[in-house]
């Protein structure tokens, strides 16, 4: 029997659940290939007019990839054309926080068996039996992997169903710095005192002051009909963006109060309406790169939703 190389365990942070340091893992890109997706499966189950399609291996979708035949994995595989890096992050199972029994009615992979196009070799992991993210080393030497196949020879079977899950499969682990989350909770308690009406939302909160909303951006047509105008932002057109003299003169000075660095600025999507510039934010801290921009609004807060960007 060959021997098993254990995946390095992370701690999984759920909506609910949030830890000093938030670790995001990033999805893999499109392919630059015409006609090639970056990520190929070999099948995937369609119910109910839901898709759990290749697409869903993103740790930005909720739903996870689901193989289809219900035969626990036993003829599925996974394509990672030209893996760019060497080391890949994998969650199992169906991940759903209100149904959390779907985890074990599911089938997840125990064993995963990758084919190195490159070398014309193969390695064999085994897996734990949970959720948490973990790490696969593919090569000690970045830029040698290539293409790789992955399989699933054994698999921590299903309590109901044959179904083999995969919650979502990722290129790289960022630790972003819990100063940033400190200095938009500041940020937004300075708004909230100065009667700003803005609230920076970021990844790591699920709702905003005193108002759970569902996140659905607002119509134009509401935009309109309200006459909706703010004092930093503004609805025009088809949507609404942040005044750029706001982001230079209000809302970096702030982050700096807090003492947060950026390593780099950059004004995005910069547009002139009315003589008006208008902007998002992107900035870099500790090699990750995120935005600003405006996301939604209702009758008490206009929402700026922070944004990890690769």
């Amino acid at each position: 029997m060959k021997k098993c190389i254990i995946g390095s365990l992370f701690i999984f942070i759920s909506s609910l659940l949030f830890a000093k340091d938030i670790k995001t893992y990033i999805p893999f890109k499109e392919s630059p290939y015409v006609n090639r997706p970056k990520i190929e499966a070999s099948s995937f189950l369609t119910e109910n007019e839901v898709s759990y399609g290749v697409s869903n291996l993103s740790p930005l979708k909720k739903l996870p990839w689901v193989a289809d035949f219900h035969d626990n994995g036993k003829y599925a595989y996974l394509i990672i054309y030209n893996c760019e890096v060497n080391e890949i992050y994998i969650s199992i199972g169906y991940v759903d926080k209100n149904k959390p029994d779907l985890y074990y009615k599911n089938s997840r992979p125990k064993k995963i068996k990758i084919y190195f196009d490159k070398t014309k070799k193969e390695k064999e992991y085994c897996l734990k039996d949970t959720s948490n993210p973990q790490k696969i080393v593919l090569s000690e030497t970045p830029g040698e992997v290539g293409t790789i196949k992955i399989t699933f020879p054994e698999v921590y079977e299903g309590t109901k169903y044959k179904d083999l899950c995969i919650n979502f499969l990722a290129k790289k682990e960022v630790i972003e710095d819990s100063k940033l989350y400190d200095a938009i909770k500041n940020i937004n308690e300075y708004f909230k005192i100065n009667k700003m009406y803005l609230y920076i939302l970021s990844n790591k909160d699920s709702y905003h002051p005193e108002k759970i909303f569902g996140g659905c951006p607002v119509e134009s047509e509401y935009v309109f009909k309200h006459k909706y105008k703010h004092d930093f932002l503004e609805a025009f057109g088809d949507g609404y963006s942040i005044k750029k003299d706001f982001l230079q003169n209000t809302l970096i000075p702030l982050f700096e109060n807090e003492g947060i660095h950026f390593d780099s600025i950059e004004y995005m999507y910069e547009i002139t309406e009315r003589n008006i510039e208008y902007a998002d934010l992107g900035f870099s801290i500790n090699n990750a790169k995120y935005r600003i921009s405006p996301w939604m609004f209702d009758k008490d807060f206009f929402i700026l939703r922070l944004i990890l960007l690769e």
